[in-house]
């Protein structure tokens, strides 16, 4: 092993050779250097030197290189690369597992029953009885029948009697074949209604004096192919008529209807399009020999452009009017509606115009209570714009806005037609031209087939020309009600609406007489001992508040009904 000592003295040997070694080699150059000197001296001899001019030393520019950027000069060659990739298969595995089957509610086709029964008996001496028998469930007819008696005898204090009942049989069929639908129905009423609205105190009427028949007898028969996916040419075609009369103590108001309408609809490139065709004759006899013929032949041509979100149908409504006179009228047709968010947000507006009928018996089924001077004729929609939008705010939950303008010629209104106040009181229509402005909405909130609730409101500025107000109309109208059903056992419905202030024609010779406005609930509750059995109670008016629809014309304060429901 070596020492310590050992490797420092051989250190110090290698550091004295390297310092021998250096002076070594100065020592050899700076002779070389001096013999230089003494050969380079003995060659410059005796030369003789002429100086022309006085020495001027100069410094030459140094040639730098510049800092400044400068243009890429060089060139550049494309290269052009040519390569391929190839495909190669991926083995991944592939595990199966198993799929639990899908449990579907209610699978089995449900049992159909061909009859339900219906009846009960109430408060104002009310009887109530309503029948259903249709055939089981066919692919090559369907039929039936329905009948319907409600009536009521019942008295209101200070009115004369109110003696009403309404009676309904109606009979339908329709037969499938190869080439489409056959279908046709039959209907008979018979509604007696009586003038009430007098001081029942003061004075007395007989039965047959106060009482107004309403009888008729419709029917319809048509045929279409709409079932039938692979025909090029879809139509309908249909014949309906009607024999109606109104019978009073000494007058009477018979009318007659005969319509013929069909449709037909194809594809033009792609793109549906159709028109509907109607030849609409009506025929009224009114007392002391009047007569009213009316007739609108129309074509109401469409086509359709649906894109996913947006859908646009365009076309015109031409219409020929013949009763005292022949007239023409066009009108443009278009409706549009787009989807902003899928179903959630939709917007819908339409710009048209048409004409409507008001017939004898149109008018009397809405206003039973008229007289003698019912006169038909046609209301002119010279301009009809609407429009609105549908918000889903939840799966649940949807609400509706819209608003429309209407320019009417010819709007009917009822007015009253009393010459004094110990008679009684009937209406008789009306027509002038009006302004018709109408904003509505409604709230919906359904949860399958167990809850219902929605509300409604609309709000109408209706503006005669000739009247001092458009009588019997309200300008606020709210809705409300809804359902509900527990255990599936027993099922409450509610139905409740408040109507705001209405203006009739003046009793007393006034310009105008009030009718207050009026708020009417009614509840009904149903208990189903089993699928086929079930007992009802409907309560009507429940705030027992008396309010007038028409002038001079009370309804009745409470109302109760029980009954039982049968299918079999």
């Amino acid at each position: 092993m070596k020492t310590n000592s050992t490797i420092e003295s051989g250190m110090n040997t290698a550091i004295m050779l390297k310092k021998t070694i250096f002076f070594g080699a100065l020592g050899l150059a700076f002779l070389q250097s001096k013999a230089q000197t003494r050969d380079t001296i003995k060659n410059i001899g005796d030369e003789n030197i002429i100086v022309v001019k006085d020495y001027q030393p100069t410094l030459s520019d140094a040639v730098k290189i510049s800092d400044m950027p400068g243009a890429d000069t060089s060139s550049i060659k494309e290269v052009k690369f040519k390569y391929t990739i190839e495909g190669k298969r991926a083995d991944l595995p592939f595990n199966t597992s198993p799929i639990k089957p899908v449990k579907i509610k209610d699978d089995e086709i449900k049992l159909l029953h061909k009859g339900y029964v219906r009846g009960g008996y109430g408060t104002h001496n009310t009887p109530y009885a309503e029948l259903f028998f249709n055939a089981l469930r066919s692919k090559e007819f369907d039929a039936g029948i329905h009948l319907k008696h409600h009536s009521s005898t019942g008295k209101i204090k200070n009115y004369g009697k109110t003696d009403n009942s309404e009676n309904a049989l109606e009979l339908f069929g329709k037969k499938f074949t190869d080439y489409g639908t056959l279908r046709t129905k039959l209907n008979f009423d018979r509604d007696v209604y009586r003038f009430f609205g007098y001081d029942g105190k003061s004075t007395v009427y007989s039965k047959a004096e106060t009482r107004q028949l309403f009888s008729g007898i419709a029917g319809e028969v048509g045929f279409d192919n709409f079932s039938k996916q692979e025909s090029t040419y879809k139509f309908d075609a249909g014949l309906s008529f009607y024999g109606y009369s109104g019978k009073r103590d000494t007058s009477k108001t018979t009318e007659n209807s005969v319509i013929l309408a069909g449709k037909l609809q194809r594809k033009i490139a792609d793109r549906d399009a159709f028109a509907d065709i109607k030849i609409d004759y009506s025929r009224t006899k009114l007392p002391f020999d009047t007569l009213v013929k009316n007739t609108i032949v129309g074509v109401y041509p469409r086509y359709t452009l649906e894109f996913p979100e947006f859908r646009l149908i365009g076309g015109v409504n031409t219409e020929w009017e013949a009763n005292s006179a022949a007239k023409f009228h066009l009108y443009p047709h278009v409706e549009a509606r787009y989807k902003l968010a899928s179903d959630v947000l939709m917007i819908h507006a339409q710009v048209s115009g048409a004409m409507q009928k008001n017939t004898y018996k149109a008018m009397t089924a809405e206003n039973p209570f008229t007289g003698d001077f019912v006169m038909p004729g046609n209301t002119n929609k010279k301009f009809d714009v609407s429009g609105g939008l549908n918000i889903k705010l939840d799966k649940e939950i949807l609400f509706s806005a819209g608003a429309s303008f209407k320019r009417l010629k010819d709007a009917v209104y009822f007015e009253n037609d009393s010459t004094g106040a110990l008679n009684y009181t009937t209406f008789s229509t009306v027509y002038s031209d009006a302004d018709v402005i109408t904003l509505n909405g409604e709230l919906v909130f359904e949860r399958n087939e167990k809850f219902n609730a929605h509300i409604g409101a609309t709000y109408t500025n209706n503006k005669p020309d000739g009247l001092a107000k458009a009588w019997f109309v309200p300008a606020v109208e709210i809705n409300l009600g809804g359902y509900v059903l527990l255990r599936e056992k027993i099922l409450f419905k509610t139905d409740m609406f408040y109507r705001g202030e209405r203006f009739a024609a003046a009793y007393n010779g006034d310009s105008f007489q009030r009718l207050k406005p009026y708020f009417d609930a009614n509840l009904s509750v149903e208990y189903r001992y089993s699928k086929m059995v079930s007992v009802f109670l409907n309560i009507n008016n429940i705030g027992v508040v008396q309010y007038f629809k028409w002038y001079n014309y009370p309804s009745y304060r409470l109302q109760l009904l029980a009954g039982a429901s049968l299918s079999f």
